[in-house]
């Protein structure tokens, strides 16, 4: 398989001068991606702070805080239950972690205003049930508040912001300290199609094996492919079923695939991307491929693409590439950074 130098070649990545791309990068505001009103999926990367393994093994101290990634996963099962989003894939690491999902306004519309104030109190509970009975009510007898937190429960922001806060809180108090947990605000970009989607879940859920953490799918804890993988696991039925999102709202269309081919996929991309932690690759190409029209190469660099050619940190759009230059056109620039590498993709 051909490889792709993205460092000595940014004019794929842009096709404008490696400065002018630079600034185009960094002067995209997060509004211009996320649109609060509007459903859209994203790929979200949160780092800790200095990047220090403050959810692995700390070398430095030498001291484990692996049980902290038990801490993410469940919060993420929690929050993704009371907000109007779709969790498709997570990945948690010893230093950062990744989660692809999407905003469904629709779904919170659908509530009624006794649903807005339940699931609203449910993020900032009090202590006494009684107490949490009367904030209920409050909240539902006034519009104004009603509206309000309805709209914050289908915000990208608001749903990171409740995913890591409660997280650095829980660690700085097991730590006897205080400060910042996470770096910075998180990353995320825009994935404007379904091949966008499933490349960006197949990149995650790789994470663990290309950080050469596990050697397998199926011994990556804390991943979304490996809960697919045990609830699948001796049941033919369940492994026929469509592809689903892993948690929240059910009803956000994935590509036509199966459950069960969707981990084949991951593993068939596992083996041909990091061969040398993987064994044999197999000798026939998943299903998937061939149901998305897709030849092994063309995926296998658009995989590969979400750890440098389309690096959440710089890349704030991923899709083909009409629908990049649209969104390009729509944001009053002339290109997007990650333009360049859509065009060299369409080639393949």
């Amino acid at each position: 398989m051909s490889d792709l130098s993205y460092t000595s070649a940014r004019q794929i990545l842009t096709d404008r001068p490696a400065s002018a791309s630079h600034t185009a990068a960094m002067t995209q505001a997060r509004k211009h991606i996320v649109s609060i009103d509007h459903a859209g999926t994203y790929h979200c990367v949160s780092r800790c702070v200095r990047r220090s393994w403050l959810c692995g093994f700390d070398r430095y101290l030498q001291k484990s805080f692996e049980h902290r990634k038990a801490w993410v996963e469940r919060r993420i099962a929690d929050v993704a239950e009371i907000f109007a989003c779709s969790v498709l894939s997570y990945a948690i690491m010893s230093n950062h972690f990744h989660i692809v999902l999407a905003m469904v306004p629709a779904e919170a519309k659908s509530w009624s205003d006794q649903d807005v104030a339940e699931r609203w109190c449910r993020l900032y509970p009090r202590k006494k049930p009684l107490d949490q009975e009367l904030k209920m009510a409050e909240i539902a007898a006034n519009p104004e508040r009603v509206k309000l937190y309805r709209a914050r429960l289908h915000d990208l922001s608001w749903f990171m912001k409740l995913l890591n806060e409660p997280i650095a809180r829980r660690a700085n108090k097991e730590d006897g300290c205080d400060g910042k947990f996470w770096s910075q605000r998180f990353w995320c970009q825009r994935l404007l199609s379904q091949k966008a989607i499933l490349a960006a879940m197949t990149y995650v859920d790789l994470n663990p094996v290309r950080a050469k953490i596990a050697e397998s799918t199926s011994t990556s804890k804390h991943t979304s492919v490996r809960k697919r993988g045990k609830e699948v696991r001796g049941d033919l039925l369940a492994a026929a079923q469509p592809l689903r999102p892993i948690l929240g709202c059910q009803s956000y269309n994935l590509p036509k695939i199966s459950e069960g081919e969707y981990i084949d996929l991951v593993d068939y991309t596992g083996r041909q991307l990091y061969p040398g932690k993987r064994g044999v690759i197999k000798e026939t190409e998943p299903r998937a491929l061939d149901k998305l029209g897709l030849n092994k190469e063309h995926w296998a660099h658009k995989v590969k693409g979400f750890g440098s050619g389309f690096s959440a940190r710089w890349f704030r759009v991923v899709g083909e590439l009409e629908e990049m230059l649209e969104k390009a056109k729509e944001m009053g620039q002339r290109t997007l950074f990650g333009v360049g590498l859509a065009r060299f993709l369409r080639k393949i």
